[in-house]
């Protein structure tokens, strides 16, 4: 698979996602979801297309979900990058 750039939270790890809770800051922690949301939504678009790895698998959680599926990957996960959780997440729901 080709490397490629991430730009934002997709480059910070779990610890970030983390802090942002524990410390209350609402407005940090929605940048992740959002961040996660435009992940998912970009594999449910390729998906969608035909591509064998992806299955035309449709993923959509309401933001409560997200958020607890998120917060668990990550407190198991804190070293791992946002947006590598972003993607398990979508391939394993």
């Amino acid at each position: 698979m080709k490397n490629f750039y991430n730009l934002g939270v997709g480059r910070q790890d779990c610890s970030a996602y983390l802090d942002a809770i524990e410390k209350g800051y609402s407005s940090t922690k929605d940048i992740f979801i959002v961040y996660a949301q435009g992940v998912i939504v970009t594999y449910n678009a390729v998906s969608s297309v035909g591509i064998e790895l992806f299955q035309d698998k449709q993923f959509a959680p309401k933001g409560s979900m997200l958020e607890r599926l998120i917060t668990k990957h990550c407190e198991e996960n804190v070293a791992s990058n946002f947006h590598e959780t972003s993607s398990i997440i979508w391939f394993e729901n």
